[in-house]
């Protein structure tokens, strides 16, 4: 991982004010319940049953300024993996791996991993790397998380998890245990 260069592209985003396609999640609802426990090898959490949620919000295309009304709904199956916010350990207290019994809260890390698995490919609809990020912060919003810590939580995750290295990483193996669908009004 190249992190100077990281931080480069990071601080011109923060200085030049450029228009981009963003997303904007305003709801998030549970289907069936997120039922988890830490995964044998260590690494993050596994699902012990099947579990969904429906997030609602608008797609934002900056090339033409128009806005789109989406259902994005995400089908987890028993045995998909994630490290859930993998936040370092003096940001715990704000952001904690999991919060048992939030599982809008859990459900955020859960989505942005598999987003960014299959690289922001949900069926016939490319998001970008940065809308991927968008719907983690906005699923955690919708979960009750602040403003401010959802942003400053967006900046860690510029910074480190927006590698080349996580994008497209399957080291999990969780490809096979997940569906997204994502549609437009």
């Amino acid at each position: 991982m190249n992190i100077f260069k990281t931080l480069i592209d990071f601080f011109k985003k923060i200085f030049k004010k450029e228009d981009r396609d963003s997303i904007t999640v305003n709801d998030a609802v549970v289907e069936e319940r997120f039922s988890f426990e830490k995964n044998s090898d260590g690494c993050g959490f596994i699902l012990l049953n099947d579990a969904s949620i429906r997030l609602n919000g608008i797609r934002h295309f900056a090339f033409d300024g128009s806005d789109h009304s989406f259902e994005m709904v995400c089908v987890f199956k028993k045995g998909f993996k994630s490290d859930g916010t993998s936040s370092p350990s003096f940001a715990q207290k704000f952001l904690p791996d999991v919060k048992i019994g939030d599982d809008v809260y859990n459900a955020a890390s859960f989505i942005h991993d598999a987003l960014y698995v299959r690289k922001g490919c949900v069926k016939d609809v490319n998001l970008s790397r940065e809308e991927c990020d968008d719907i983690l912060r906005g699923t955690w919003r919708c979960s009750g998380v602040g403003r401010l810590v959802a942003g400053v939580a967006d900046v860690g995750i510029q910074l480190f998890a927006g590698s080349e290295e996580h994008w497209g990483d399957d080291s999990l193996g969780c490809g096979p245990f997940f569906e997204i669908t994502m549609t437009f009004e």
